[in-house]
């Protein structure tokens, strides 16, 4: 994204006007319908301030369901801590923030909010580092001094067993500054020294790691269904896969096959058009 650009906000509409055949991971051009700040023309295929590259991973096709998925989660999440925050002072977890802050959509969208968070609400953001990125500047203290902010960063500084390695890269280190900007302040947490402690720590964090990973395969397989117009109503009870992280193939194949088994004994009728497709052989497919 060039100086001066900013992104749209989410579940903005637009059209696709530019795309690159050779190059199909390639960025396309959008027309939005509404004035972007620092939009472009896309080489006159579109009004001026109306246009954008954007990474493809990063639109929605339009489709049944789409003005439920158009709302960022973080849009809820705003809106209801601000009305909270009106009676009593409300503090916001959110976890993981390396992986908002490692897109430039998502935290473009988060920075615009945070800005605009009423006075009674903190905002406390966590993220995972190895050994090897923890920050010198520490000088071994596991606090440092809060400075008047709305944000702080809970840092968890694992061994490296834990994390990835190679992670010393151009988008680690933007990243790592858009965290800084977002939160200033920074707290870290310290894997135990004590051999029983830190064994028992890691024994909570496996369990902690297959509860995430059981619940990030459920909302990989319930997007999918949401994205094609189908649905699953004991989605929850059934999908329990919490020893991996389902790739996007293995969600495909696992709603496909439950389509086909479904369709073998229950055929479906031409669907209207909001018709959604409702799927009861998930189980039989995971």
């Amino acid at each position: 994204m060039f100086e001066g650009q900013r992104a749209p906000d989410y579940g903005s509409q637009g059209e696709v006007r530019l795309t690159f055949a050779e190059n199909g991971s390639s960025k396309v051009g959008v027309r939005f319908d509404k004035q972007i700040p620092g939009g472009i023309d896309l080489g006159g295929s579109c009004e001026l301030d109306h246009g954008l590259f954007c990474s493809v991973d990063s639109l929605c096709l339009d489709g049944p369901g789409w003005e439920d998925r158009a709302k960022h989660s973080f849009d809820v999440v705003f809106e209801f801590a601000s009305e909270e925050s009106q009676q009593v002072p409300v503090i916001l977890f959110l976890k993981d923030v390396e992986k908002i802050c490692g897109n430039n959509y998502t935290y473009h969208g988060l920075k615009n909010k945070l800005e605009s968070f009423p006075a009674g609400v903190f905002i406390v953001g966590s993220q995972i580092q190895t050994d090897a990125r923890k920050d010198k500047s520490n000088n071994g203290s596991p606090w440092l001094k809060f400075s008047y902010s709305q944000a702080a960063i809970l840092d968890l500084a694992f061994q490296d067993s834990f994390g990835r390695a190679g992670e010393k890269n151009k988008e680690a280190l933007k990243m790592s500054k858009h965290i800084t900007k977002l939160f200033p302040n920074k707290v870290t947490i310290e894997s135990p020294e004590d051999e029983t402690e830190l064994s028992q720590w890691k024994q909570l964090l496996g369990r902690d790691i297959e509860i995430l990973k059981a619940k990030a395969n459920f909302l990989k397989i319930q997007s999918f269904l949401t994205r094609h117009g189908m649905e699953c109503t004991d989605l929850e009870s059934v999908v329990c896969v919490k020893d991996r992280n389902l790739t996007s193939e293995c969600v495909d194949k696992i709603v496909g096959y439950a389509l086909s088994y479904q369709l073998k004994d229950h055929p479906i009728q031409t669907p209207g058009k909001d018709a959604r497709v409702v799927l009861s052989g998930v189980r039989y497919c995971i």
